[in-house]
């Protein structure tokens, strides 16, 4: 969003682009701010690890943000001949990425965003939105006159596209987000839906298990990267480990006296052993 929605952007924005976002929306005036003091730490703090993430549109259940107010409004505004490309990402992502970028000590500025962009309207058909479109100079006009709250979204990318390079997410900062755009849109619009229908204390039993299942699925992945970790070398030291012992117990056994083995005789006979009961009969016998 940092980016601008411009007429002359390139297909895929990298981190070094400018920021050019739109200073009449107050979201993305906060972020560009945000990225000025952060250039300003870093430049007197250069000791000191700093990531940056840019995050696009941020869809879900349970966020509020520019994206989901207006797939949430009850018809969406949109102008007419325009269908810019855009990218969302899932709220559960979102926080797996911060909690990624510290854990890992990933210095830099980074593009995040589930993987794949796509047209405005196939993402408000994914939602269940249905859209309204009107001329782009009234769209303008109505924003100046009564303010954002006639477009949740910068009237600008709902008609230039604003699509950010994810190399960098990628291959430096090794995330890959779990929800595909897809996904996240069929989750939103089915949340929608379940609460447009079901009286509160249904949704609030489905928040609950849809938290259930985001524990289980973190355990499993928690569970599947200490699998991965865990050294294969280890295991074959534990059988070389195995043997060493057997060794040294055959080595024992074969030092034992006669006089050690003889007393041991009892015990054995004691739990049964009758091939020496038998022996020591026939000696008294004699």
């Amino acid at each position: 969003l940092v980016y601008g929605a411009q007429p002359t952007n390139s297909a895929f924005l990298r981190e070094n682009h400018p920021l050019a976002g739109s200073r009449g929306y107050g979201y993305v005036r906060d972020l560009v701010e945000v990225e000025a003091f952060c250039n300003g730490f870093r430049g007197q703090n250069p000791e000191l690890l700093l990531t940056v993430l840019r995050f696009a549109h941020i869809v879900g259940p349970r966020c509020d943000t520019p994206m989901t107010r207006f797939l949430r409004d009850d018809e969406a505004l949109v102008l007419m001949g325009f269908d810019p490309m855009m990218q969302v990402i899932h709220e559960a992502d979102v926080v797996g990425a911060l909690a990624y970028a510290v854990v890992n000590d990933a210095p830099g500025v980074f593009n995040v965003a589930a993987d794949g962009a796509m047209p405005l309207w196939r993402l408000m058909g994914l939602a269940g939105k249905v859209a309204v479109p009107i001329f782009h100079p009234l769209a303008y006009l109505s924003v100046s006159l009564f303010g954002p709250r006639m477009a949740p979204i910068d009237v600008d990318y709902l008609r230039y596209p604003c699509v950010a390079d994810l190399h960098r997410m990628r291959h430096e900062l090794m995330f890959l987000p779990e929800y595909t755009p897809d996904e996240a849109l069929r989750e939103f619009a089915a949340q929608q839906r379940l609460r447009s229908y079901l009286p509160e204390s249904a949704a609030r039993a489905y928040d609950e298990e849809r938290l259930r299942d985001t524990l289980e699925r973190r355990r499993r992945a928690r569970a599947q990267v200490a699998a991965q970790a865990e050294p294969e070398p280890a295991a074959r030291g534990d059988g070389a480990t195995k043997r060493a012992a057997r060794g040294r117990a055959k080595s024992k056994a074969a030092r034992t006296p006669p006089r050690a083995a003889a007393e041991a005789l009892p015990g054995q006979a004691s739990h049964g052993d009758t091939p020496v009961m038998a022996m020591r009969e026939e000696n008294a016998n004699g």
